[in-house]
């Protein structure tokens, strides 16, 4: 017991020496799409966090962190809805050699977020995921590409909601970003 505990310690220290953090913010810009959507216009908002990069073989490596970001529509000029969720990607990314320390990066997957904060203004300001307001957990699937040149990073990509934060309404969550980052 005792050697598989030391071998899976020593993975995980090789794991550990080739991950990489990274601290990134941005711009994103989101919406509602699905049925009853079309008259909703884009919201401007922000993306900021942390990442996680572990490269497990050569050119392919798992990314995730925790990343703050904001989520909404606006209808008109009659609501305007701003949510802050918390999100966590679990994505697969290919790295790409383009030229000597710089790397074309592919990646996609899961996501699931967890709604913090918001505000939704009608006549009136409402918590967004107050009593009878929109759910707080959200789940859905993003993809996105980006470049590595040394230390920075650019990353541009969009999430797709697969779940309806509101009872009985079709409408998700999306949006897509654009980040700049700094690899320690």
């Amino acid at each position: 017991m005792r050697k598989i505990l030391c071998m899976i310690a020593a993975l995980f220290v090789a794991f550990t020496v080739s991950a990489q953090l990274s601290v990134r913010g941005g711009l994103s810009l989101s919406n509602m799409i699905g049925e009853d959507a079309e008259d909703l216009d884009p919201k401007v908002g922000f993306i900021a966090g942390l990442g996680y990069d572990l490269e497990f073989a050569q050119g392919v490596a798992f990314q995730t962190g925790l990343y703050a970001l904001t989520k909404g529509y606006k209808w008109e000029d009659a609501v305007t809805s701003n949510a802050i969720y918390l999100q966590v990607p679990l994505h697969v990314a290919a790295k790409i050699d383009f030229t000597p320390g710089t790397r074309i990066v592919i990646h996609g997957g899961p996501f699931v977020a967890y709604g913090i904060a918001g505000k939704t203004k009608a006549l009136v300001s409402v918590d967004t995921f107050g009593e009878d307001g929109a759910k707080r957990f959200d789940a859905g699937f993003g993809l996105g590409v980006g470049t590595e040149l040394g230390r920075l990073l650019f990353d541009l990509g969009v999430d797709m909601g697969l779940l309806s934060p509101y009872e009985n309404i079709k409408k998700k969550n999306t949006s897509a970003y654009l980040t700049v980052g700094f690899r320690f």
